[in-house]
């Protein structure tokens, strides 16, 4: 979880979109806006960002706040990753894109 005013969040962004390339098709980064979906944010309980959460086969694996060195998160990823298939491509699919304007996280609804 990040926002667009945080440069911490800003400059972890870059290191996240380097890490990816390097495991591409194996990682996926969602990036949530706490700004645009503050009860989202307030229901995951992310007091502080950036917050980042890394999930394998849908569980929770590991998370951080804050901006580490580059390495470091390197080697969180990379560690997650070990015996990953890749994922399936499809055609137009690049390391990062927005969600679809209708998207709403899971137990949001849209007014």
């Amino acid at each position: 979880m990040a926002a667009d005013r945080c440069p911490p969040c800003r400059k972890l962004s870059l290191i996240l979109d380097k890490v990816v390339l390097e495991h591409q098709g194996k990682v996926l980064v969602g990036r949530i806006n706490v700004d645009k979906s503050s009860k989202l944010a307030a229901s995951e309980g992310a007091s502080s960002i950036p917050d980042v959460r890394i999930y394998r086969e849908g569980k929770l694996v590991d998370k951080f706040v804050g901006c580490p060195e580059e390495n470091d998160v390197r080697e969180r990823i990379a560690a997650q990753v070990k015996g990953l298939p890749e994922l399936p491509k499809k055609a137009g699919d690049s390391v990062t894109k927005p969600m679809a304007k209708d998207w709403v996280p899971s137990g949001l609804k849209r007014r």
